[in-house]
């Protein structure tokens, strides 16, 4: 998760909602609590 953070923290506010949505999209829902808290 540390790794996503530090991409999420270098793209920018549109890259980061297309980033986000693939991310929701190939994951498995077990993960996505974490993915979402990092986002914030």
């Amino acid at each position: 998760i540390s790794v996503f953070r530090e991409l999420y923290r270098e793209l920018n506010k549109d890259a980061r909602r297309d980033f986000t949505d693939f991310l929701l999209s190939e994951v498995e829902p077990t993960y996505w609590r974490e993915i979402l808290k990092q986002t914030i």
